[in-house]
């Protein structure tokens, strides 16, 4: 999955969702470099960080550099490292940006978490 250094960590969070078919019923929470980022909702875990304001060229991250997107907290899934960093190509963020899209339809429909 492509995605560019200016996506936000929610951004990044919708754009996971939609790539796994997911709608996004489980609280989650992602780990870089040890610090805990993710969107707060009620009676779920808070953060100290929003995550719609931090972006991804922000974090220093490294190419192969593995990060903790915990998507279900009793499942213990671990799943995205970075491969690459640098400049995206239109097209392929295009792509990734739709996706977002149809997340934010979808869940925006649903009572989702």
């Amino acid at each position: 999955m492509l995605v560019s250094g200016d996506t936000t960590i929610a951004d990044l969070h919708t754009v996971l969702q939609t790539a796994l078919d997911w709608v996004g019923n489980h609280l989650h929470r992602f780990v870089f470099h040890g610090a805990e980022y993710g969107i707060s909702y009620p009676g779920g875990v808070g953060f100290r960080d929003d995550p719609r304001q931090i972006r991804l060229g922000e974090l220093g991250l490294r190419s192969t550099e593995r990060f903790v997107y915990d998507c279900d907290f009793t499942a213990g899934w671990r799943l995205p490292r970075v491969e690459q960093i640098g400049a995206a190509e239109p097209d392929r963020v295009a792509k990734a940006q739709r996706g977002r899209a149809a997340l934010t339809r979808r869940t925006n429909s649903t009572t989702a978490h």
